[in-house]
């Protein structure tokens, strides 16, 4: 709940949520059970595609820098989207 104050303090921002099936109604309870549980270490064929389909959403989007709300990590092939991690905020 903290990250989503961070993202309106910012001004803008996109929340973007990958891999859940879940219909419209289900969406804001889903997000609260997401942002009190522990992440799940993600599997490295799911991470790929994972990344590479929210690439394209964010692209379409119009984002190209962005800031994390998350630990720092490597992606493999963003700026072939044009996109571009510029800052790692912790999330909490």
């Amino acid at each position: 709940i903290r990250d989503r104050t961070k993202v309106a303090e910012a001004g803008s921002g996109v929340v973007l949520l990958l891999g859940h099936q879940i219909g419209g109604d289900d969406l804001l309870a889903h997000v609260r059970e997401i942002a009190s549980a522990p992440a799940p270490a993600p599997k490295a064929t799911t991470t790929y595609s994972t990344v590479g389909a929210g690439s394209q959403i964010l692209r379409d989007l119009g984002v190209r820098k962005m800031r994390l709300l998350s630990a720092p990590m490597r992606f493999n092939a963003i700026s072939g989207f044009d996109l571009e991690v510029v800052e790692y905020l912790p999330a909490e």
